[in-house]
């Protein structure tokens, strides 16, 4: 029998913890929702505060849509710009047909980024160094040769010397210094 009163005092001391537990639990819900109990108003307080949260969401991808619009217009209006631009320098400067549309496009990117000369930027920008290298040295023959071809050979055309091909080393010296003299006096 005193194993029974013992095995039942111990049941009911641990009823006792359990039921004590319980309620401090409830008692600290209660006291976390002491404001919701005694505020009428909480429900439609915490819908208030969703619906701004709804309503901020709202205005900043309405302002994200807008800001992406303004970049869209800059954009075109970047494109037309370049367009006018390359068409203006291409008929001052028509061996840069071929890059046309490079240029076009750096020309674009050069204008919405502010450039003071987007079409000096576009030009630097179309093709590689390489390639103005080779523009430059092919550009150099095509200069040398056709001075080369020419009948003045370098002189000025106002002096009159240098019509035919002379050969000044074979020259005896007095006709050298004849034709100095000649120049000198600007006949």
């Amino acid at each position: 029998m005193s194993e029974v009163k013992e095995k039942l005092t111990e049941a009911q001391e641990q009823d006792t913890e359990v039921n004590a537990n319980e309620q401090e639990q409830i008692v600290e819900e209660q006291e976390g929702d002491e404001d919701d109990y005694f505020n009428p108003f909480a429900d439609k307080e915490v819908e208030e505060q969703e619906e701004e949260v709804k309503e901020e969401k709202k205005e900043k991808e309405e302002e994200e849509e807008s800001e992406s619009e303004v970049v869209e217009d800059k954009k075109a209006r970047a494109r037309l710009d370049a367009i006018e631009a390359v068409d203006d320098y291409l008929e001052e400067n028509p061996d840069y047909q071929d890059i046309k549309k490079e240029l076009r496009e750096y020309t674009a990117k050069a204008i919405e980024r502010g450039h003071s000369n987007p079409v000096e930027f576009a030009l630097r920008n179309a093709k590689s160094p390489k390639f103005w290298m080779k523009l430059g040295e092919q550009r150099a023959r095509e200069a040398l040769e056709n001075a080369k071809s020419s009948t003045l050979r370098g002189s000025s055309a106002s002096s009159g010397v240098g019509k035919g091909s002379q050969d000044f080393s074979s020259m005896p010296k007095s006709d050298f210094n004849a034709m100095v003299e000649k120049i000198k006096r600007g006949n």
